[in-house]
């Protein structure tokens, strides 16, 4: 937990029974990291951007999403601690690196989509951006927990993170214009089919498989925004 963030017992708390939460180490590192992503959200909104930015296309910069983007990431990170404290049988069991681990992909990932926001205004573009970031997100995440192929420690899980490397390279080589993009998703995806037919020579059930190959198709998602963005931007150019 980091300095100053500490969280305060109120009078009004005793009579309902949850002081003992606000002391609980788990609950304050996950209300310490989703305060820091409000505080976040708050520094990108009332920043030295000022009011009248423009993102690379020259479109308004103006992100209404914005406070919803950074209060989900905070309610991810609560949800962990109130399960643990709240609800014994759920299984949850996180300690502070686990929030640390946590608060950094949500860090990133909101980041990236922040960076989406500020190359243009084209609410496709920005939709499949986001696309994007949250099928590299939902990889990273679902293979440190249970992993897509067999458990997290499988090495042909590390397949998938090369399709996350291609697709980061390929973003900046595009220089993270619509058309580029858009060929940029379209490999990410192949690629991840690509590491599914590999597997199949592995043992591996059949339904691992099917559900692992659904996660290419955000990526083609993503690829046809992209192409549509291109598409409004030739024709108003």
């Amino acid at each position: 937990m980091s300095r100053g963030c500490r969280v305060e017992e109120e009078p009004g708390l005793a009579s309902h029974g949850l002081v003992g939460a606000w002391k609980d180490p788990g609950f304050v590192s996950g209300t310490c990291a989703a305060r820091g992503f409000v505080a976040g959200w708050h520094s990108t909104r009332h920043g030295s951007t000022g009011v009248n930015a423009k993102t690379l296309d020259g479109s308004p910069r103006r992100n209404r999403l914005r406070p919803w983007i950074w209060g989900a990431a905070a309610v991810l990170l609560l949800l962990p601690a109130f399960a643990m404290r709240f609800i014994p049988g759920s299984g949850v069991d996180w300690d502070g690196v686990d929030f640390v681990v946590m608060g950094a992909m949500l860090a990133v990932a909101w980041g990236l989509y922040e960076l989406g926001t500020r190359m243009s205004g084209n609410l496709l573009y920005r939709a499949a951006f986001g696309l994007a970031v949250l099928t590299g997100f939902l990889t990273v995440w679902v293979n440190l927990a249970v992993g897509m192929l067999g458990d997290g420690n499988n090495p042909a899980n590390l397949m998938f993170a090369v399709v996350l490397l291609v697709a980061a390279a390929g973003a900046l080589a595009a220089r993270f214009r619509a058309r580029g993009m858009a060929a940029v998703m379209v490999a990410a995806g192949l690629l991840h089919l690509l590491a599914v037919v590999l597997a199949l020579r592995m043992d591996f059930r059949a339904g691992e498989l099917l559900l692992t190959a659904c996660f290419s198709v955000p990526w083609f998602a993503s690829a046809l925004l992209f192409r549509g963005a291109a598409r409004q931007a030739s024709a108003g150019a």
